[in-house]
């Protein structure tokens, strides 16, 4: 047994050392990544802001959201990116909404079917303090994904990657020219968002949209919240608990904090790639209203 167990551990000992010292080499190239010196302000968050927000309408901003991008990803995507371009920064547009602090955003991360992915994607840009969470809500994920990530880690390393879109964890604005405004397709999203976990919340969203916020409040820079248009298909059918969830937490934010809530502007249904998602018609409406409301904010 003992022979055993020191064959184990000595088959570990190397593949540890490889892994650490891959992600320490695969940290010292992206912190060497520099914004464009004109891009002053970051536009972050999940899909509706990936596919509602065009940058190229937005003053000087980059949109680096992603898909079912999770608070813990872009709190450490913008702990990198801060300290990376110091003073740089002016302001951080991120969305939030109904949706973003249902149980289903915690069970995706832990659910082994979805979380593979994920960690492929996120876990390398991750401080210790995030990983060990994960490691501790789904070690099987984590091992199982290990080879993986090491490949994507050793691949990034060696290949002359010289800006933040060409890693993973960086999103960009997603232009959608369809429309699948159908009641089959909004109950589909009422029942992923908020239905199949009924009445129950994400404590990790919530916990790391506080950090995102001290993270700005202490680099000086100005935080913005922005939830994007709802057709009203979708926005009826949002649970009342849901709904005064996400109220009381945004009314617990601190008053120095923006709050563009624009979930209830009307807008025509061919605006719409769904129920809770604008197309690129939308967008390049929604797009240019943000931008005059941000001219019209104290500076």
């Amino acid at each position: 047994m003992k022979l055993y167990l020191k064959t184990f551990i000595a088959f570990l000992i190397p593949i540890a050392i490889t892994v650490i010292g891959t992600i320490y080499l695969y940290h010292q190239k992206i912190n060497s990544i520099q914004l464009p010196k004109n891009i002053d302000t970051v536009i972050c968050g999940d899909s509706h802001i990936m596919t509602g927000i065009n940058d190229s309408l937005i003053s000087n901003s980059l949109n680096i959201a992603q898909h079912s991008q999770n608070y813990i990803f872009t709190y450490n995507i913008l702990s990198n990116i801060i300290t990376n371009n110091p003073k740089q920064i002016r302001e951080i547009i991120i969305g939030s909404s109904f949706h973003n602090f249902g149980q289903n955003w915690d069970k995706q991360l832990i659910d082994s079917e979805t979380a593979g992915e994920i960690y492929i994607k996120y876990f390398p840009i991750l401080n210790w303090e995030s990983a060990y969470w994960l490691l501790k809500k789904n070690p099987v994920t984590a091992l199982n994904t290990l080879p993986s990530i090491t490949k994507q880690l050793l691949l990034a390393t060696v290949k002359k990657y010289n800006n933040y879109n060409q890693y993973p964890f960086i999103g960009k604005y997603e232009p959608v020219s369809e429309s699948r405004l159908y009641d089959k397709v909004i109950h589909i999203s009422i029942e992923r968002h908020y239905e199949k976990y009924p009445n129950q919340i994400s404590g990790n969203q919530a916990e790391y949209l506080e950090k995102i916020i001290r993270l700005c409040n202490a680099n000086s820079i100005k935080i913005v919240l922005v939830s994007t248009p709802l057709n009203y298909r979708y926005s009826n059918k949002i649970p009342k608990f849901n709904r005064e969830y996400f109220e009381h937490t945004i009314s617990k934010i601190d008053s120095q904090e923006v709050f563009l809530d624009y979930s209830n502007l009307k807008m025509e249904d061919k605006c719409f790639q769904d129920g809770d998602h604008l197309n690129k018609y939308g967008a390049t409406i929604f797009s240019k209203i943000i931008d005059q409301r941000l001219k019209e904010l104290p500076q």
